[in-house]
């Protein structure tokens, strides 16, 4: 996602990262937050 945004790699793949680490952490087939307000508390 973050590459076809026009992110560099290291900020695309640090969004995969945490996109991939909220997902893994709960139950469940949907996300308890948003994943963009996520990253963007993470990212800043």
């Amino acid at each position: 996602f973050g590459l076809s945004q026009g992110a560099d790699l290291p900020h695309a793949a640090r969004l995969g990262s945490i996109a991939a680490a909220e997902v893994i952490s709960h139950l469940g087939a949907r996300p308890g937050r948003l994943l963009s307000a996520v990253a963007a508390s993470i990212l800043g």
